[in-house]
């Protein structure tokens, strides 16, 4: 009968053999949990980490491309700018008038007198000028600038003093950006005044950012220029 009564009651195990048990489940455990970590592993080693190092690649490859071309641009656009206050300072009408004030034959008010208005003519005719100041002998010739487009620069930030070489400038302001730059007027290989030309180049910058996502950014309101000086082609 009491035989008859364990057998209605399934197998049973010993002490030892319930711990060997547990243990052998542990270690399963274990194992299992090792073998996950292992392939999460060699998942992210494998897969993950290449493939970011890849887009990471790409995204740098992408961005360089981007800034070389938004340079060209830029310096294709800056050259434009320098080839037009050439011509500025190169108009031979009112560059004469300097010689004959040069060798007496006209006063400092008569230079003044005969060079603003076709000044003005002339720096109108090019395109996005917003500043153009003639100084012969640290004097004021000639001004021109278009109203609240017009930035307070001064020569000295535009680089007064550079002799005949070019040397044009970005400058920012705000949220606006412009090239500036010194024209030297040449006189029988003498130079004898410059012209300070200013363009707005807001547009063009935003342009390109938008285009490119390329960010321009400045020192805001602040009072303090942001410069950046353009290699000289001349």
């Amino acid at each position: 009968m009491e035989q008859d009564a364990n057998q209605g009651k399934g197998p049973t195990y010993s002490k030892e053999q319930a711990i060997y048990m547990l243990e052998f489940i542990g270690r399963v455990r274990r194992v299992f949990i090792g073998s996950v970590f292992a392939v999460v592993a060699l998942v992210f080693l494998l897969v993950f980490q290449p493939m970011q190092a890849e887009l990471r690649k790409s995204l740098t490859d992408g961005f360089a491309q981007m800034s070389r071309a938004n340079h060209y641009v830029i310096e294709n656009a800056v050259e434009r700018r320098i080839e037009g206050a050439e011509s500025l300072s190169s108009r031979t009408i009112i560059k004469n008038a300097i010689r004959e004030y040069k060798s007496g034959k006209m006063s400092l008010e008569e230079l003044k007198t005969y060079t603003q208005p076709k000044y003005e003519d002339g720096a109108r005719a090019i395109d996005q000028v917003c500043l153009a100041h003639r100084v012969v002998d640290d004097e004021t010739v000639a001004l021109y600038q278009v109203g609240e487009l017009c930035p307070d620069i001064s020569c000295a930030d535009i680089g007064a003093g550079q002799g005949s070489e070019f040397m044009p400038r970005i400058i920012t302001k705000g949220e606006r950006a412009y090239a500036a730059m010194n024209a030297p007027i040449i006189i029988e290989n003498a130079t004898v005044g410059h012209d300070f030309v200013v363009y707005d180049m807001t547009e063009q910058i935003k342009a390109l950012s938008t285009i490119s996502t390329f960010s321009y950014t400045s020192k805001g309101n602040s009072g303090v220029w942001n410069q950046v000086v353009m290699p000289s082609k001349r």
